[in-house]
């Protein structure tokens, strides 16, 4: 008796070890870096004649320049989908990715201006694109900019409802 229970504990211990190692991930491969949610594609933006828009001026968002005089709109996609920036003045280009921690930046904002792009997009381009005037574009852009306007905001005022 003494034998099949030494065989059926080793069993156990080999069976738990292989278990346990099956588990464990192996460092290196999962924490290299963050996954990839997509990737950035960015065109010009036409006016409903076709034409490129362009800035009138420039800004300038905690240290970074937004556009330049002249300087041509661009629409941007994410692996294919229309998207829309939260970060003014980060540099995107074509082929940048977008990683997980892309997120922190909207996990970051209050609860206003999340309510505030959310209400945006609703009523902007994304909600209403197929009975807005001019272009896909235009109106694209204009909601853009009104996302950048609250992200500028100090803090978003709301009104409350009686």
């Amino acid at each position: 008796m003494k034998i099949p229970n030494f065989f059926k504990r080793t069993a156990a211990l080999v069976l738990a070890a292989v278990s346990a190692l099956t588990v464990i991930p192996s460092g290196a491969v999962y924490a290299a870096e963050p996954e990839k949610i997509g990737s950035v594609t960015a065109r010009v933006a036409l006016d409903s004649d076709g034409n490129e828009i362009h800035y009138n001026g420039e800004t300038t968002f905690e240290g970074r320049h937004v556009g330049g005089k002249g300087k041509e709109k661009y629409r941007l996609f994410v692996d294919g989908y229309s998207t829309f920036c939260i970060e003014p003045g980060a540099s995107l280009h074509n082929g940048s990715e977008l990683k997980q921690t892309s997120s922190d930046v909207w996990d970051a904002l209050s609860a206003d201006k999340k309510q505030a792009i959310g209400l945006t997009l609703l009523y902007g381009s994304q909600g209403n694109r197929d009975i807005l005037p001019g272009s896909k574009d235009e109106g694209w852009l204009g909601t853009q900019i009104i996302i950048w306007e609250y992200i500028r905001l100090r803090r978003v005022f709301r009104r409350e409802l009686p």
